[in-house]
């Protein structure tokens, strides 16, 4: 209750998948848009566990990215005692064979 992503926000169906490339994410109120991939590189995940790491969209709007964390625009996290969910993803800890 509280955090996470507000029950609301997720108006259409949500999807989990992979990046594409090019989506940009403000996991900060009060800080601007920026690409994915910035933040990513700024977090430290290494390239091949970017390129298989899930992101949440509910329709157009990327609603979360695994390692960064929830988009703070408007109307997409949850308030003082609304029902949110919490999302976890957990980093591979070896390179994958292949």
């Amino acid at each position: 209750t509280g955090e996470g992503l507000a029950q609301r926000a997720l108006n259409a169906a949500v999807e989990l998948r992979p990046r594409r490339g090019g989506e940009t994410l403000r996991p900060h109120a009060g800080r601007p848009r920026r690409p994915l991939k910035k933040w990513l590189q700024e977090a430290g995940i290494p390239q091949w566990q970017r390129d298989t790491m899930p992101l949440l969209w509910c329709g157009d709007r990327l609603l979360w990215a695994a390692g960064i964390g929830y988009a703070s625009d408007a109307g997409v996290l949850a308030e003082a005692g609304e029902p949110g969910w919490l999302l976890s993803w957990t980093r591979p800890t070896t390179f994958p064979a292949g």
